[in-house]
């Protein structure tokens, strides 16, 4: 005996082909980001197409159009996922401060600088 979820898939065929646009992957790949890195879902659509056989370069103007990183840098942390270095896949760097700045020398000037502004 077939459960209904079978029979009821049977009953409405969809053609994905024609119901499914680049925009709606896009929205969809937006809705994603609320809740995701957008660099994990680069590299997850990135490996996917890659496993299906499409090409770098199609799969780069796919990438394009939802919004997601360029080949490139999806290939480049596909490769540090895939070669195990999690702890650089999920790292940030950004950057950041490399030098003590002006206020880091006179921190009573930034303070008086900040009074005079909010007392003007």
């Amino acid at each position: 005996m077939e459960s209904d979820s079978n029979n009821m898939a049977d009953d409405e065929v969809v053609d994905f082909q024609d119901k499914i646009s680049i925009e709606n992957i896009a929205d969809v790949f937006e809705l994603c980001q609320a809740t995701c890195p957008v660099r994990y879902l680069s590299v997850l659509m990135y490996m996917s197409l890659r496993h299906l056989g499409i090409k770098w370069t199609d799969s780069d103007n796919i990438l394009r159009q939802i919004g997601a990183f360029k080949s490139e840098t999806s290939h480049k942390w596909s490769k540090a996922f895939l070669s195990g270095d999690f702890d650089e896949f999920v790292s940030e760097n950004r950057g950041g401060k490399h030098s003590p700045d002006f206020w880091n020398y006179f921190p009573e000037i930034e303070i008086n600088a900040k009074q005079f502004t909010l007392e003007r």
